[in-house]
């Protein structure tokens, strides 16, 4: 092969190889941007669910106070501890917002997932004992 032959073909190689460089560097903004927008989608869920349980322990919980002083300190709610999977496979919310309010309802999947028996978890998400069993 004539030096000039080998040279010409390394020059396309390299064409290639920064060609290739570009467009994974494209590729990484554009993953690099989805990231972001996941990212805040993900702050705005977790926004969402701390304003939910803000309203809910306020409107459902107890007031709550410091031991020692007395001073009201906020609210306090206790609720069953509960599986996220569980809860999500048997169960649906329905929500929509009435002028100043939200109305939320949950209701029942009408086919529950198998792996997830239908009497083991209770509207709230508690366990439920086998029947018979309690």
């Amino acid at each position: 092969m004539r030096n000039v032959d080998r040279i010409k073909e390394l020059e396309r190689e390299i064409g290639r190889r920064e060609k290739k460089i570009l467009d994974q560097a494209r590729e990484l903004e554009a993953a690099g941007k989805e990231l972001e927008e996941l990212r805040a989608g993900s702050l705005e869920v977790q926004r969402l669910v701390d304003a939910l349980l803000v309203v809910v322990a306020m409107d459902a919980g107890d007031q709550a106070g410091d031991q020692d002083s007395g001073e009201r300190i906020g609210w306090r709610m206790t609720i069953p501890g509960f599986d996220v999977e569980e809860i999500n496979a048997r169960y649906e919310v329905h929500a929509r917002r009435e002028g100043e309010f939200y109305v939320v309802g949950v209701t029942e999947r009408e086919e529950t997932p198998i792996g997830v028996a239908p009497s083991s978890v209770s509207p709230s998400g508690c366990h439920l004992p086998p029947e018979g069993k309690a």
